[in-house]
């Protein structure tokens, strides 16, 4: 693709080249302008360059100044390579070029060097140059630094530029902090940086100025009344120079005084003409405008900080609001998991159940049948007879009522074990709630298993009862499950501080390192085509025990057994 660019001569026959990339370049006076140009010829808003499929075009955008291309007024035209362009009658002038001509890829000279060009020609400017001279220099600093800002430079080069055309010895820029006046940069007449350490000024002068917001000049001795001054004195000065610095906060919308562009010398400086003192005034207005741009930097890189802290809180938010999504989700499989695992166990207690029913109920309706078929017979029978049956009959009577008795309690577990709601939190007595559970399992037990309890005095706890049971019962039910054939299941509870302590153990099979590492973590196994799961019931028993603040720990020794430890604390909630 083609390339372009423009080339213009300033007022010192210097060359400065545009390079031409984006579709639509603006050219003029303001500073909103890509391509800013600071002549008088130059309206705000001069002329837009606007790129097609065969190069660019221009448009007029003044309709008092005119654009011109090779002498003629134009609305609109194509640029071919060497059109010369006139921004105004005979005023400022560029040259349109393409890389297919003999001057393609010109030395483009850097921004920091027309920096260093323009400073040069600020600086060299003397009493006898002219006004006209003294303005376009200024103008084309004003410019070139706008395009490479850097506030130390920046600062710098205004300092030189300062120094040069006053005469005095030392420059300083310095930041107001609340009712003093800080060192922000310092220079000699040499160029040369000056030290913090060695920053000296009158603050009554500077104080003066941004109190008044005037700028004082004593170029020829010190006025009366700060001649007396000990700062003054001390640095033997002979005159001085102090200009305001002026700009606005982001947050406001006046420019105040916050700042000052200080001179010194102990000699005296060179006699300043108005137009000196406006330059002079120009450039303590261009470093206002350092620190203004400062400012919005400053507050840029915080909004955008705190943009980003946002983006991240929500991003953090959006993640947090999928991990709850999950372990919801979780929460519900493990739960039905765990459902699943109990209705299963409810229905190996109800077939026990059914079993143990029934033989207090066949003792009791052997009893009645008894004591009918007595009272049918009693009737013919002898007197000495009759006392034989009475005594037959007391005795079926009482095996009636130990059945009875039987069936009541075994009620009574039956309605404690099943029906408690899952999402009501009690005060329980935990040891006659594993009194419950080891009756119901006991039911279930084949037989050499022995179950031994050594239920200590414990504190009534809050828990949701039928979690708990649940728990439990799935840890019993495994040690059970952990036997060879015959074997051992020991359940106790303690008191140990503010903690209750329940272990299960067993001296079964154990299990090995590696399944221990792993034995809470759930699993998917698919056999048959179906789905299996693995250690669910163990996650869910963790997650359960750590829901009512408490924890649980397995330790196993393959042919050993296993000890599984639960923990809960004493309080009275869950």
């Amino acid at each position: 693709m083609t390339t372009a660019c423009l080339k213009w001569i300033d007022s010192q026959g210097q060359e400065q080249f545009y390079s031409l990339s984006a579709d639509e370049i603006l050219v003029g006076r303001k500073s909103d302008a890509d391509i800013i140009l600071a002549h008088a010829s130059v309206s705000r808003h001069h002329a837009k360059l606007v790129r097609g499929q065969e190069g660019y075009s221009i448009i007029d955008l003044s309709n008092t100044n005119g654009t011109y291309v090779n002498g003629q007024r134009i609305r609109q035209q194509r640029l071919h390579h060497g059109d010369r362009i006139c921004l105004g009658q005979d005023r400022t002038q560029l040259s349109y070029l393409t890389d297919t001509s003999p001057f393609a890829s010109p030395v483009l000279n850097s921004e920091a060097d027309n920096l260093e060009k323009s400073l040069a020609s600020l600086t060299s400017i003397l009493p006898q140059h002219s006004d006209l001279e003294k303005i376009s220099s200024i103008l084309d600093f004003q410019y070139q630094w706008g395009k490479v800002f850097s506030a130390e430079s920046t600062f710098e080069q205004i300092l030189k530029a300062t120094l040069k055309i006053s005469g005095a010895e030392r420059g300083y820029i310095l930041l107001k902090q609340q009712d003093r006046f800080e060192y922000v940069i310092g220079m000699n007449d040499r160029g040369q940086n000056l030290p913090q350490s060695d920053f000296k000024a009158s603050q009554t002068v500077v104080r003066q100025v941004a109190k008044d917001g005037n700028p004082v000049y004593m170029a020829r001795g010190i006025a009366e009344e700060f001649a007396e001054q000990k700062s003054i004195l001390t640095l033997n000065v002979r005159s001085l120079a102090c200009m305001p610095l002026r700009w606005m906060l982001p947050e406001s919308d006046t420019a105040e005084v916050r700042g000052v562009l200080y001179l010194d010398s102990t000699r005296g400086m060179r006699e300043l003409s108005g137009l000196d003192e406006k330059i002079l005034n120009k450039l303590a207005l261009e470093a206002g405008n350092v620190f203004e741009k400062l400012e919005m930097l400053k507050t840029f890189e915080e909004r955008r900080s705190l943009q980003l802290e946002l983006a991240l809180a929500q991003e953090t938010q959006k993640n947090l609001q999928t991990e709850l999504r999950a372990a919801e989700e979780l929460r519900r499989a493990e739960s039905q998991v765990l459902l699943s695992e109990n209705a299963a166990s409810m229905g190996r207690f109800a077939a026990a159940l059914s079993h143990e029913l029934n033989s207090p109920l066949g003792a009791l309706k052997s009893a009645l049948q008894t004591c009918n078929a007595l009272a049918e017979k009693k009737a013919t029978l002898p007197v000495e007879k009759r006392e034989e049956v009475d005594e037959v009959e007391a005795q079926l009577r009482r095996n009636a009522m130990e059945s009875a008795d039987r069936l009541h309690q075994i009620v009574l577990r039956m309605q404690r074990f099943t029906n408690m709601d899952s999402k009501e939190i009690l005060l329980v007595d935990l040891n006659s709630l594993l009194q419950d559970v080891v009756d119901a399992l006991k039911l279930q037990i084949k037989e050499g298993v022995t179950l031994e309890l050594d239920l200590q005095p414990i504190p009534r706890i809050s828990v949701r009862p039928q979690q708990i049971s649940a728990v439990f019962s799935n840890l019993l039910q495994n040690a059970v499950e952990g036997l060879t054939s015959a074997g051992n299941v020991w359940l106790t509870t303690c008191q140990a501080g503010s903690q209750l302590q329940i272990v299960v153990r067993d001296d079964g099979r154990g299990v090995s390192a590696e399944e221990l590492a792993s034995i809470f973590d759930p699993s998917f196994k698919v056999k048959a085509g179906r789905v299996a799961t693995g250690n669910w019931g163990l996650f869910s028993c963790r997650q359960i025990i750590r829901e009512h603040g408490g924890e649980i720990e397995i330790q196993s020794t393959p042919g050993h057994g296993t000890t599984v430890r639960v923990t809960l604390p004493c309080v009275e909630s869950a």
